[in-house]
């Protein structure tokens, strides 16, 4: 197998089982409107009922959330951010399914790999493949052909379909702030979502009032009436989906496909965790480039740095240079590095942004590294340095 693929290490299946749960949540988003339906057909409004069905999951998260109450608070807008954006692409896509028509909506909301691609060029300057532009264009494509059918324009003609198009530019979202801050885990995200559903929900349905069904709040009996598809709809749906897309979306953030032994501009080594492999490319690519560099953890003022052995008798200091990259991608950068580190491993970032130290012991707070003392080697750079505490 090795001989067959020449220089490239055995594939390990780590990308499978992510793009395996974005193709099971897909089928969950895409069956989503039929409990939903159920839920307004028993007499209880479509915003009320997306608020509803979404406000219900936060109910068993309750003692996660006084567990967790100091991380969700450290993580601050961040963790509100994401959740908010969950909770109003959960919202309005609710909304649209019930009032309008479900394949424009689905295809709308569909077209988020647009805004995900321009969202993720603008704010952390991911380049454009020919993929993504096949992508962009096979989806503009199929909207005007589906919406060119009827002889209508090919942009929303009503208000469900502009939620649907707004709900898919609010996962878009969601996923950028997934991707830039990938240390918030996926329970954190869960319990600010579910908590965000209910209060957007409800904000919605006052603003919609009659346009998204019968005015005023529905009678006992009917709510009663609609708690086993309100439950149904809550835990064999929604939780489901929002679990396998955050948990298939995450992972797949942080299993990136790139060459091991990829160099970047700045200096920087990037090697796949593939035991077997990496120790057989390891001493060549040490040979070819000195910048991988092993010494004392003590003796920081060094300079002459040299590769050493493979052993863990000695703690590794990895340097990053970070300068001129705005925030958050010097601490993206050092995330990926870490990975790559051992406990007691130390790295060293220089960045030129004055929130980078801000941002990093933001970053130590949540994933459990110390932050070591820092300096300032020269007018305007900030050296950080981080301590791996955990693998």
């Amino acid at each position: 197998m090795t001989a067959a693929t020449g220089n490239r290490p055995p594939i390990d299946g780590g990308i499978l089982w992510p793009s395996l749960a974005m193709v099971a949540s897909s089928i969950f988003w895409g069956s989503m409107w039929y409990p939903l339906r159920e839920v307004e057909a028993a007499g209880i409004p479509a915003a009320l009922a997306g608020a509803l069905c979404y406000g219900v999951p936060l109910i068993p998260l309750l003692p996660f959330l006084f567990i967790r109450h100091r991380q969700l608070w450290a993580g601050g807008w961040r963790v509100l951010l994401c959740g908010g954006a969950l909770a109003c692409c959960n919202i309005l896509f609710a909304v649209a399914v019930v009032m309008g028509e479900i394949g424009i909506i689905i295809l709308l909301f569909y077209l988020s790999p647009i805004w995900s691609t321009i969202l993720e060029r603008i704010f952390m300057k991911t380049p454009l493949t020919p993929i993504r532009w096949i992508g962009i264009g096979l989806a503009l494509v199929g909207l005007m052909v589906l919406q060119g059918v009827s002889g209508r324009w090919p942009w929303p003609s009503n208000l469900a379909e502009w939620m649907g198009l707004g709900a898919g530019l609010c996962w878009a979202v969601a996923l950028l702030t997934a991707r830039m801050w990938s240390h918030i885990t996926v329970l954190d995200k869960s319990i600010a979502q579910f908590g965000c559903a209910l209060p957007v929900g409800l904000l919605v349905y006052l603003l919609l009032g009659d346009a998204a069904g019968p005015g005023g709040w529905p009678d006992l009996n009917i709510l009663i009436g609609a708690v086993p598809w309100i439950i149904a709809a809550a835990f064999i749906w929604v939780v489901p989906a929002m679990v396998l897309s955050l948990w298939g979306g995450r992972a797949a953030v942080a299993r990136p496909r790139q060459h091991p032994h990829d160099l970047g501009s700045r200096g920087r080594c990037r090697f796949r965790r593939v035991a077997g492999w990496r120790r057989s490319r390891l001493a060549q690519d040490r040979r070819r480039h000195p910048y991988c560099q092993r010494q004392p953890a003590g003796n920081l003022a060094g300079t002459a740095r040299r590769p050493g052995c493979l052993g863990r008798s000695e703690s590794m200091i990895r340097q990053h240079d970070a300068r001129g990259l705005k925030c958050p991608i010097p601490v993206l950068k050092a995330r990926k590095l870490i990975k790559e580190l051992s406990p007691g491993d130390i790295l060293e970032v220089d960045a030129t942004d004055p929130g980078a130290p801000k941002d990093f012991a933001h970053f130590c707070e949540v994933t459990g590294n110390r932050l070591l003392e820092g300096s300032e080697p020269e007018p305007g750079v900030f050296r950080i340095r981080v301590e791996v505490m955990g693998s």
